[in-house]
């Protein structure tokens, strides 16, 4: 059994990801950010969850950590008022070129939204609703689709990966409307380059998935925690892997690990965990 998010209406909502790029520590300028980012989320976001120790999945010696933050609005309304304000304006147009800061903001209808816990626990965005369900839509192929209640919608991607591009023949590629999309196998390489300025992403491609995955262990026992560790813990973080590793084969685009700073937990295998 899943609980699921119970909508008692619909709700065009915001969900937005804040981040701020520093080394391993925080310098005073890199500290005042984040405080002052903290501080203009929680003053509008419904819900706000922090995330820390995020390395991009970038291979390099220096590694570099982004402290995320993960903001909910129920209403798009509530957003725009807030992202539009002189305060917020001010703390984006007096950010100096070297900041590291970013930002993904995505606007939503409950209709292309799911959630689903194996516990009877709201997180994340259904913190802004009353309750969850009780379902049995759980455990096969295809899960994440059949949950999303937009039925005229196939959600039909206009890409195909590289990988299976090269088992599909030219005449469907064409038939179809297909385009190959040339995903990097294991992510982008690090750079000791900082970018300075600011940049701006367009021409996004269409029907992308986003999901937040995540572990939580807030008050397991030592006994079951052993179990966790032996017998889940091993599957977990295989098909993790492979999502990040094999990038060109699943279609993912991007992919980054975290650890919720409110882990109680020291074993390192055993920490509450995100995958954004």
């Amino acid at each position: 059994m899943v609980f699921l998010a119970d909508w008692e209406k619909e709700h065009l909502f915001v969900y937005g990801i804040f981040g701020v790029q520093h080394k391993e520590g925080q310098t005073e300028n890199t500290t005042a950010i984040v405080e002052s980012l903290h501080s203009l989320l929680t003053s509008s976001a419904g819900q706000v969850d922090l995330l820390t120790n995020e390395s991009h999945g970038l291979a390099t010696e220096t590694e570099l950590h982004t402290t995320t933050f993960v903001a909910y609005w129920l209403d798009a309304t509530v957003y725009q008022a807030w992202a539009s304000s002189g305060e917020v304006q001010h703390f984006w147009n007096t950010l100096y070129d070297d900041a590291g800061v970013w930002r993904e903001v995505m606007t939503i209808p409950t209709s292309r939204y799911m959630f689903a816990a194996n516990q009877n626990f709201r997180w994340g965005l259904t913190c802004l609703i009353d309750k969850l369900r009780a379902s049995n839509d759980e455990g096969y192929w295809g899960v994440y689709r059949h949950r999303i209640g937009s039925k005229d919608d196939t959600f039909t991607s206009p890409y195909i990966t590289a990988a299976k591009a090269k088992r599909t023949t030219d005449d469907i590629k064409k038939a179809s409307g297909l385009r190959v999309l040339d995903i990097p196998a294991e992510g982008p390489k690090s750079s000791s380059k900082v970018r300075l300025g600011r940049v701006r992403l367009k021409n996004i491609p269409d029907n992308i998935c986003f999901v937040r995955e995540g572990q939580r262990q807030p008050n397991i026992a030592k006994e079951e925690l052993g179990l966790w560790l032996e017998k889940v813990a091993p599957h977990a973080r295989s098909w993790i892997e492979h999502l990040d590793l094999h990038r060109e084969k699943n279609g993912v685009l991007s992919f980054s690990t975290h650890v919720g700073q409110e882990s109680k937990l020291t074993d390192s295998e055993a920490a509450e965990t995100d995958q954004l």
